[in-house]
């Protein structure tokens, strides 16, 4: 506890091990000691690191010195791994973009044929100018208004609205030589084609949507073209990660360091792991034997 300047007093708190310090002690060496017997690494490999492969079920035990740290170690794998780790990275961002161009076509696509989508409007305004026929010339411009209107994905604006409501009364007329129940059924499906507009987010800088059976077959194709692509990544991503195989990268570096390898130097003869297990240490150093000879 100690006094704020200010005359209030602040705790504060010292980092204090749960348990006594022998406790800690006893605990630390006993794990050590169950990996040394599960591993069946000798005593006179001990100080290592052990290097465990899952994917190849294999075991490195890489022996350490005063040269050859494990912060040593650690750090020349890391810089062996780092134009691989690269190589991933690129190829996983290159799947993401991937799926995210797949997925809006998929998007576009079903949206194009859902009830007063791009399609359906699309039909709707051919049948608007074809109805325009015979008409004055104000709804001879309002209908080529919008039957163009009605391929842009947006919500109409105060004025188009506007445009629209007065079309819609005209339809209500006498419009050509439009019949009164096809008259009825195009201001009905105009109606539910403004409305569908009106219910799409305002999202500027968009692409088209597909509007004819044409559109939807570039559509379709880019969305073959496109699952093409995916696929090719995802191959060259599963490839990228093999390269990435530990076991090599291990051999590589811990050669780079002087380490030998030994296969059963420096290990019990039972040990629970069943996978094999490789030792990198470095080579033992005979004395010169020395022999004295009365003269």
């Amino acid at each position: 506890m100690t006094e704020h300047p200010e005359g209030t007093s602040v705790s504060r708190s010292a980092p204090v091990m749960p348990r006594g310090e022998r406790e800690h002690e006893s605990a630390v060496t006993r794990v050590a000691t169950q990996l040394q017997e599960f591993f069946g690494i000798s005593e006179s490999l001990l100080p290592c690191a052990v290097i465990v492969e899952p994917r190849e079920r294999r075991v490195f035990v890489v022996g350490l010195t005063d040269r050859i740290t494990l912060y040593g170690l650690l750090k020349e794998v890391k810089i062996a791994m780092e134009p691989g780790i690269a190589r991933i990275n690129r190829a996983r961002a290159e799947v993401a973009r991937e799926r995210k161009d797949l997925a809006s076509r998929q998007r576009r696509r079903r949206q194009a044929t859902e009830a007063y989508g791009p399609i359906d409007r699309g039909r709707i305004a051919r049948r608007l100018r074809e109805a325009a026929e015979g008409v004055d010339d104000d709804a001879v411009r309002l209908c080529h208004w919008l039957s163009d209107r009605l391929l842009l994905a947006r919500p109409l604006t105060v004025d188009e609205q506007q445009n629209a409501g007065n079309l819609f009364t005209l339809l209500h007329g006498r419009f050509g030589v439009l019949p009164l129940r096809e008259r009825r059924g195009l201001l009905r499906a105009l109606r539910r084609a403004v409305d569908k507009l009106n219910s799409l987010d305002d999202v500027p800088d968009t692409p088209p949507e597909p509007c004819t059976e044409a559109d939807l077959a570039v559509v379709d194709c880019q969305l073959r073209l496109s699952r093409e692509r995916l696929r090719t990544l995802e191959t060259g991503l599963r490839g990228a990660l093999q390269e990435i195989a530990l076991s090599p990268l291990i051999l590589s570096v811990t050669r780079g360091l002087g380490l030998g390898q030994e296969t059963t130097c420096g290990l019990l003869a039972w040990r629970q792991c069943a996978w094999p297990v490789t030792v990198l240490a470095a080579p033992e150093r005979h004395r010169p034997a020395i022999s004295y000879e009365r003269a």
